[in-house]
């Protein structure tokens, strides 16, 4: 487990993984049984979200994700529990994407 959770911090602290904040304990460091859970969930969970990456809006990622960036409400009554506004995500977020 120790030698996992190395791997895993080396592989975050060298952004060679994009690591969503969600995952990140209060210090800043990852917390691999907790991506560990996350990862072996299930590959449909994995496969039905997205982590916010800098720039994006919701239109952007409805853009690359459904092929047409008007659908971006989709995602935001799918988020609306951590959304307040279309306009309220954030870098490292993790948002679902409904089918």
């Amino acid at each position: 487990d120790e030698y996992v959770a190395a791997l895993i911090e080396a592989a975050g602290s060298q952004e060679i993984n994009r690591v969503p904040e969600e995952l990140k304990t209060d210090d800043n460091r990852i917390d691999a049984q907790n991506l560990v859970s996350s990862v072996s969930s299930g590959a449909t969970e994995a496969a039905d979200t997205v982590v916010v990456e800098p720039g994006d809006t919701l239109s952007i990622i409805a853009g690359r994700v459904y092929g047409n960036p008007l659908l971006y409400r989709r995602l935001f009554e799918a988020n609306r529990d951590r959304l307040t506004s279309p306009n309220a995500i954030k870098e490292g977020m993790v948002l679902r994407v409904p089918r």
